[in-house]
């Protein structure tokens, strides 16, 4: 799993106590976290800016890239707003019901330290995931830019992975 830092350095330990709105940590469901940095290297992509996906979502730019897929930041063209779409390469494996049956077990979750899921679905051959978008850094990132965390920080990350996790276990996810 990933914490994903969304915004500014609000690190609280229970998500009340953040009056900022959109400041809270998020955890990223593993299926739906590109690795930062390795959308540079590839040069086949899956698909490109400005296409169109199932007639609603407009690709903006490359977030990342795993191997298997890629992470896009979109504009959901009906709703108005910025989301997330993974896009899963055609492997020749037979995908669908598995990434289906999983979007619809996360989509069920609902908590604060859990990115959303929208929409999953298939176009051309590949499929597609579309999570809620939280524009700010990976822990990867912060630790790459500024080293260890404090301990006091360490630890409201953590408290904040385990409600997550708890509360997917609760789900019967974890």
């Amino acid at each position: 799993c990933c914490i994903h830092l969304a915004g500014s350095e609000c690190l609280p330990c229970q998500p009340n106590e953040c009056n900022t709105p959109n400041q809270q940590s998020k955890l990223y469901v593993p299926f739906l976290r590109a690795e930062p940095g390795r959308d540079r290297e590839v040069s086949h992509r899956i698909v490109n800016a400005a296409d169109v996906i199932d007639g609603r979502y407009r690709l903006e730019r490359l977030l990342g890239t795993g191997g298997m897929s890629e992470v896009w930041l979109a504009e959901d063209e009906r709703l108005g707003r910025q989301v997330a779409v993974k896009i899963i390469r055609d492997s020749g494996e037979d995908l669908g019901g598995t990434i289906e049956r999983e979007a619809r077990l996360v989509a069920r979750l609902q908590h604060p330290n859990i990115v959303s899921v929208f929409d999953a679905g298939q176009q051309d051959g590949n499929h597609y995931l579309v999570a809620e978008y939280i524009e700010g850094s990976s822990l990867r990132e912060v630790l790459q830019a500024r080293g260890r965390l404090t301990e006091a920080e360490a630890v409201r990350y953590g408290i904040q992975v385990a409600r997550a996790l708890q509360y997917a276990h609760s789900q019967g996810i974890v």
